[in-house]
């Protein structure tokens, strides 16, 4: 027992703390007026209680019948279920447990293409970004799918799962199709996947499981109420947008806009960093084929993320995979001998960086300032105080306060929609 507890033991204790700081980096209190969870929650229950799927601009004012296709209505389901039950409160934290799940699955599934200790530096650097996106979307959904298809992808890859299981992405795509418009990157995965056993290994048994899963998957995207038209949105969505957002702009953009916004600058120096340590890694590697699967990932999650600030987050989740993989390839393959000594030491930075997040509210990985304001007037003593933070929940999930204030003065005094600004 003793030797049980030697050897797991102080991980066990290190993911108990890291897995708090992740809670309070991925939680956020709800802002009615700018989210769009309110939305979502309307669709859901219009098709819970009405079996009605969207296909109008049902919430604009003036063209309410303008032709638009919801394809996140599955995702407004999942939401409205929820919050039926255990309210906005409840709510965040299924979110907050969602994007848990995601970040720790994309950390198994790197430590497992390479080492622990890598796997954790690569999700202590990620965190942040990883924590970009906090409003309650349909997103965080896709990234949880991306998570499961990179774990079951990569498995198979590295020869340590059966064909068998890959046959649940095809499945798992039918529920994406519905819940968010990103679902074509589960396609593109396969697709990649398959190509790379094929250049690899040639016609093989494995090529041919992930051909056929491809195929399965594509058919799979059909499978949603608009059919054709639902399947092929992604390469139609931009043609009548009708308004830029700010989470669609690139990143260049975005500094420009706000210069002093530091996740942006993070996010140029992380991106770097992965590139680098893909670089390294393929000096040593004797064949391009085997380098290729994972140079195009990193390409095509960097540039989404380049051209689409909202894209952020999930490529966070990625360079967890990316950067535990590649950057312990460099360093076996570069220095053989050192590698058991470095990433002792990996290990120990880590373990430094996440106690001085709990411990030092104004250090960068440290999530505890954004909920300054929400501190009880009596209690700011207690500001520094991660563990009184996480431990009261009511300050970093729910509502933010007042915010319903203009929809119960709008109830009290018996007003008639519709409404126009």
């Amino acid at each position: 027992m003793k030797t049980v507890w030697a050897r797991y033991g102080g991980w066990a204790v290190f993911f108990a703390l890291f897995a708090s700081l992740a809670v309070l980096h991925f939680a956020g209190r709800i802002n009615l007026t700018t989210a769009d969870v309110g939305r979502h929650l309307k669709n859901g229950e219009l098709f819970l209680k009405h079996h009605q799927v969207l296909f109008t601009n049902f919430y604009s004012y003036t063209s309410p019948d303008f032709p638009a296709i919801c394809h996140h209505w599955l995702s407004g389901v999942f939401f409205y279920w929820i919050f039926e039950r255990i309210g906005f409160g409840g709510l965040g934290l299924f979110y907050v447990g969602l994007l848990l799940a995601t970040f720790f699955l994309f950390i198994a599934a790197s430590a497992r293409a390479s080492r622990l200790s890598w796997a954790v530096l690569a999700g202590v650097i990620a965190l942040p970004l990883a924590a970009y996106r906090l409003e309650i979307r349909p997103e965080g959904i896709s990234t949880f799918f991306l998570a499961v298809y990179f774990f079951l992808l990569n498995e198979y890859r590295l020869k340590r799962l059966d064909s068998r299981w890959l046959f649940a992405i095809p499945v798992l795509q039918m529920l994406w199709v519905n819940a968010h418009i990103f679902f074509f990157i589960g396609f593109f995965l396969t697709v990649c996947f398959a190509w790379d056993a094929f250049l690899n290994e040639g016609a093989s048994g494995r090529f041919k499981a992930l051909f056929f899963v491809a195929l399965a998957t594509a058919a799979a995207s059909f499978v949603n109420p608009f059919i054709f038209s639902g399947a092929t949105l992604p390469v139609n969505i931009f043609q009548s947008y009708g308004y830029d957002l700010a989470e669609n702009q690139n990143i260049f953009f975005m500094i420009k806009r706000f210069p002093g916004e530091k996740v942006y600058y993070y996010f140029l120096a992380v991106l770097a960093l992965g590139a680098a340590a893909l670089f390294f890694q393929s000096l040593a590697q004797k064949s391009w084929r085997k380098m290729l699967l994972p140079f195009l990932m990193y390409l095509f999650f960097s540039l989404v993320a380049i051209n689409t600030v909202r894209a952020i987050a999930m490529f966070a989740f990625f360079f967890i995979l990316s950067f535990g993989e590649s950057g312990y390839g460099a360093l076996k393959a570069w220095v053989p001998g050192l590698k058991e000594k470095v990433s002792l030491w990996i290990g120990r930075v880590c373990v430094f960086t996440v106690c001085l997040g709990l411990v030092c509210p104004y250090f960068y990985l440290s999530p505890l300032k954004k909920f300054f304001t929400f501190i009880p007037a009596g209690k700011a003593q207690l500001k520094g105080s991660y563990f009184y933070v996480l431990s009261h929940p009511g300050i970093w999930t729910g509502l933010l306060p007042e915010v319903n204030s203009s929809a119960e003065f709008w109830k009290k005094t018996g007003m008639k929609g519709p409404l126009a600004l």
